[in-house]
């Protein structure tokens, strides 16, 4: 998995890429809280800071994330040719 910084070096994403036949479906971002030999899932105000910041990262570059339960959810959208 990859982790990218966000807005301090105690809060980060862990990255879920999932792939069918080779294509790439969706991408999850799970926030975390980073601690010293510790992670865990963000929560509260950790959590809403977090995914504030992804989705208008997000957003600048045309893509939206939706928030399901505990992450935030990017879907491919494969066009029918």
């Amino acid at each position: 998995m990859l982790t990218l910084a966000l807005i301090g070096d105690d809060r980060s994403c862990f990255f879920k890429v999932m792939f069918e036949k080779g294509q790439l479906q969706s991408i999850e971002l799970i926030p975390v809280i980073l601690k010293m030999a510790h992670v865990a899932l963000a929560r509260g105000e950790d959590f809403k800071a977090i995914s504030a910041r992804m989705e208008m990262l997000c957003a600048e570059f045309g893509n939206r994330l939706m928030r399901r339960d505990d992450r935030l959810v990017y879907e491919v959208s494969h066009a029918m040719g």
